[in-house]
């Protein structure tokens, strides 16, 4: 059982050592949003299938993606099975879909803090 388990573990850890090294393809862009005020910098983005964006948030922003028509009309709704960045996290997506991803700061939409992150 001992050996059973200790075998279970090593294939565990190097299938996760091979989705690191596909991350981490010198090919893909790496692409840091942040925000200043009531702003995220950069507040468009253009990249490409695979690139990685990165979010380092203030602890009072959170960035949520939300549909075209959301965005348009400042509302909060998030997107079902967009991404979802809580409030002051530091962490990253892959862009994995040809499209435009629309986001925004949920309590700071009157302010205008919104995004848009172009994937063609």
């Amino acid at each position: 059982m001992k050996l059973i388990l200790q075998l279970f573990f090593l294939i565990l850890c190097c299938s996760c050592s091979k989705k690191t090294n596909i991350t981490t393809d010198l090919n893909n862009q790496k692409i840091k949003i942040t925000n200043e005020g009531m702003s995220f910098v950069p507040s468009y983005v253009e990249c490409s299938l695979g690139d990685t964006i990165f979010f380092e948030l203030d602890s009072y922003h959170n960035a949520v993606e939300v549909s075209q028509e959301t965005y348009t009309n400042n509302q909060t709704e998030i997107l079902m099975g967009g991404f979802n960045i809580d409030f002051g996290e530091d962490t990253f997506i892959i862009v994995n879909q040809s499209k435009t991803y629309y986001y925004l700061c949920q309590p700071h939409i009157e302010e205008g803090m919104k995004g848009v992150i172009f994937v063609d």
